[in-house]
């Protein structure tokens, strides 16, 4: 029974690529079926097998459009402001539009609401943690999506380079330190009650590597006061508590890195490695060293 159950799914699965192959999409309805025909499935709902077989018809999908973008992307873009889809497609083809677009951002807000459509658990955390990054340093606000990201305790990726977590705080930290602080500060903010505490740690990891006024007011108020758990009262501290800059490695890392703050920073947010949180944090201690909060 099982053989026969997989020879039907695979028999239906290369009708759906070959109907790919010879759709005809000269009006939007059409388009719009074949969105419904490609992406008719749930990825948290099925077995990494079953996920793996259906890669085929996304990979038909996208060199349909990749080949014709003239008539194909205005009507994915149509489709990506349409209700009524799977979830997935929202995230598929919003990646898929970013793609098409490469560093062209006149389509970044339709991006982001598509992106917000999709499932944060039906989602590989790295590759959408690096999308968003990247978004985020092309100025398109991200906070909702990362507010969001906040309510998925799974929301984390391991780096087998660098035998590195790269847990839920890093993750919330690179979406939201490349944008403007007034953004994503109030909201992080906003939403520190309503959280766990896995969320919390999130947030305060955010608002110190952020350095504004609001930020460590409310990282002094979470330390202090008894309501909290001592776990996330030590945590504040522990950040805290990070010693200067020494001269020796500022030496190290004027001579390996420049002198440039802000250009170590933006070029952290390009890697997920141990190295790269170091130089971040590296950023934030100069400039709490050196700068006054805003």
């Amino acid at each position: 029974m099982k053989r026969k159950v997989k020879l039907i799914r695979s028999t239906k699965l290369l009708i759906v690529i070959s109907a790919i192959s010879i759709w005809n999409v000269s009006n939007g309805q059409n388009f719009s079926q074949l969105v419904d025909i490609t992406y008719d499935f749930i990825p948290h709902q099925l077995s990494k097998q079953e996920q793996q077989e259906i890669f085929p018809k996304l990979d038909s999908f996208f060199n349909l459009v990749i080949k014709d973008t003239l008539t194909y992307k205005p009507l994915l873009k149509k489709e990506l402001l349409e209700d009524g889809h799977f979830p997935y497609f929202y995230y598929d083809g919003a990646h898929l539009l970013m793609m098409l677009n490469k560093e062209n951002k006149k389509d970044d807000d339709l991006i982001i609401e598509s992106f917000k459509k999709a499932e944060i658990k039906d989602l590989n955390p790295q590759v959408f943690t690096f999308l968003l990054t990247k978004l985020s340093l092309r100025g398109a606000n991200t906070t909702d999506i990362a507010l969001s990201i906040l309510k998925d305790s799974n929301f984390s990726f391991f780096i087998p380079e660098h035998s590195f977590m790269f847990g839920q705080s890093y993750c919330i930290s690179y979406i939201l330190l490349p944008l403007e602080q007034k953004l994503y500060i109030s909201k992080l903010i906003e939403e520190f009650d309503s959280s766990t505490d896995l969320a919390k740690k999130s947030i305060l990891t955010t608002l110190w590597f952020g350095y504004s006024c609001d930020g460590d007011t409310f990282l002094d108020e979470i330390k202090n006061d008894p309501k909290y758990s001592k776990d996330i009262r030590q945590y504040v501290s522990d950040l805290q508590r990070r010693k200067k800059v020494e001269a020796k490695t500022k030496k190290f890392m004027s001579d390996v890195y420049g002198d440039d703050l802000n250009k170590i920073l933006i070029e952290s947010f390009s890697r997920f490695t141990d190295e790269a949180i170091g130089n971040i944090d590296y950023v934030t201690r100069m400039r709490r060293q050196n700068e006054s909060c805003q």
